[in-house]
């Protein structure tokens, strides 16, 4: 099976998937883990769960666990206190199994965050598992139940995801995690990693960019190309945009963040569809979060006017509007980039395409 395709089933599970390696540094985070902590995939990996939402309990507590799960390599399960992202506590359940290799060595740790009906349910699950994930590294079926417990909802019912054929024989379950989920994650975080220090250096001196700029100019001018029918001189003056845009946003720039790339090309599709509205001489709604260019009235107000109407909002409230209508984040990366939750810049959106629809009827 396509690695790709593996991880992005697990993505739309219900239920959350970590997996981590024998010094606790997450390899492995199924988007389920973002809804339960506030952290997204990117910030999690390689980060220990103690640094971002564990470490709550009691010292004892861990030394259990740890002598549990490492020195034992015995399935643990336990009830703990975690924090998420924006500070709230989060009370749940622990399942963690030892991965071993084909030697019999522990190499992972997998946690599992299935979704219950109720507290039967859950308890239930724990005994299930406690006796399942012992026979993890021989049982050949471990997968289909570990898939299965996660593509279960809160209702009892099981999302329309079928369990997907893998189509090749693995020698344990640790195995197939390795090749389909954990090397694929870090090829796909590799370059967020490698440009780590480049744009460290560019932030510290501005000069250090024109680094980032060789590294990215024939992806990024290659983007437009394709789409562009091979204008030259076109994707060179919207490539210039491009590193205008990055150059400008680059203080803001947060590691936690997806690869500078990925990045890259948010900015791309921003600015390509800024190109085709201006052409077009498209008109918006502010009536619903569907909108994607910033506004222009029926009457045909100029830009010049829809920029005095984003300065009569706060200075925060302007930034986020921005980044949302102009450079085409989602509410999600616009969150992290401020330090809001996303139901916060979704507040704010809201409040201020209600306030600008006032002042252009």
């Amino acid at each position: 099976m396509n690695p790709l395709a593996l991880k992005n089933t697990f993505d739309t599970l219900p239920g959350g998937l970590l997996i981590t390696d024998k010094q606790s540094r997450v390899v492995y985070a199924s988007r389920a883990l973002e809804r339960r902590t506030g952290f997204s995939v990117a910030e999690i990996i390689g980060k220990k769960p103690g640094e971002l939402w564990g470490g709550k309990m009691s010292k004892p507590f861990y030394q259990h666990l740890w002598q549990t799960i490492g020195e034992e390599a015995k399935p643990f399960v336990g009830a703990v206190k975690n924090i998420k992202k924006n500070g709230g506590v989060n009370p749940e359940t622990l399942y963690i199994a030892p991965l071993k290799d084909e030697q019999g060595e522990t190499c992972y740790f997998a946690e599992i965050h299935p979704e219950f009906e109720d507290q039967e349910d859950a308890r239930i699950f724990g005994q299930t598992f406690l006796t399942r994930a012992s026979q993890f590294h021989t049982e050949e079926s471990s997968f289909s139940w570990i898939f299965n417990s996660l593509r279960k909802q809160k209702d009892g019912m099981f999302t329309s995801v079928q369990e997907p054929v893998l189509g090749t024989s693995f020698s344990s379950l640790t195995a197939l995690f390795r090749e389909l989920l954990i090397h694929p994650t870090e090829q796909a975080l590799s370059r967020r990693f490698e440009d780590a220090p480049l744009i460290l250096a560019a932030q510290q001196d501005p000069k250090a960019f024109a680094r980032l700029y060789e590294k990215y100019a024939p992806s990024v001018r290659g983007y437009f190309m394709r789409r562009l029918e091979g204008d030259s001189p076109l994707s060179d003056d919207l490539s210039q945009e491009v590193f205008a845009r990055a150059f400008r946003y680059l203080p803001s720039f947060r590691l936690a963040n997806a690869s500078y790339y990925t990045y890259l090309l948010h900015i791309c599709h921003s600015v390509l569809m800024n190109h085709y509205r201006k052409n077009q001489q498209e008109t918006v709604s502010f009536s619903d979060e569907r909108v994607s260019a910033l506004p222009d009235s029926s009457a045909g107000r100029e830009q010049d006017n829809i920029d005095v109407l984003l300065r009569s909002l706060p200075a925060k409230a302007q930034a986020v509007m921005l980044l949302k209508y102009r450079d085409g984040f989602r509410a999600k990366e616009i969150g992290e980039k401020i330090g809001k939750t996303e139901n916060a810049v979704k507040l704010i959106l809201s409040r201020s395409r209600k306030k600008l629809g006032k002042m252009l009827r």
